[in-house]
């Protein structure tokens, strides 16, 4: 996985929890400098009480963050 990730200028990951610590986390560690690794996940502040689908969305952590998380950086051009 990490010779795949390190491959391309940018990888997106979506951790199912905490994004410190997580895979995203170690993928960034190993191939730091090779490429832009942007972690999505859970923060380890504090989060407001509300419904798991509204917390998600607003963490962009729902179809449309992960896309729009993907848009964001769909213009990215590496540097040489």
């Amino acid at each position: 996985m990490l010779e795949d990730a390190a491959r391309h200028p940018l990888v997106i990951t979506a951790e199912d929890g905490y994004r410190e610590g997580g895979i995203g986390s170690a993928i960034a560690d190993e191939i730091n400098g090779r490429t832009i690794v942007h972690v999505l996940g859970v923060p380890t502040t504090y989060l407001p009480q509300a419904k798991p689908d509204s917390i998600l969305s607003s963490l962009g952590l729902d179809a449309e963050g992960l896309a729009d998380a993907a848009r964001k950086h769909s213009s990215f051009q590496p540097s040489v």
